[in-house]
């Protein structure tokens, strides 16, 4: 959990792939959720390494990745 609030405060409290801070994102009923870069399914690890925040609920940027190789840490 120390991990996810310090990966958060790492990246501003943003959702990599749209930009909106958590504030934001929980007005809206979303929440900033960590994402698998490499998805588990296709032999992504289960480390910080391999996560970014992207904000989730309906629709929200991590439902719209899905399962997919997704890395937004550059743009940010």
């Amino acid at each position: 959990m120390e991990e996810w609030i310090a990966l958060k405060a790492f990246y501003l409290n943003r959702c990599l792939c749209c930009g909106r801070v958590e504030a934001e994102l929980l007005a809206r009923g979303l929440m900033l959720v960590p994402d698998h870069v490499q998805p588990l399914v296709m032999g992504g690890m289960n480390d910080r390494s391999n996560i970014q925040p992207l904000c989730h609920g309906k629709g929200g940027c991590n439902n719209k990745k899905g399962p997919r190789h997704l890395d937004y840490r550059g743009a940010a």
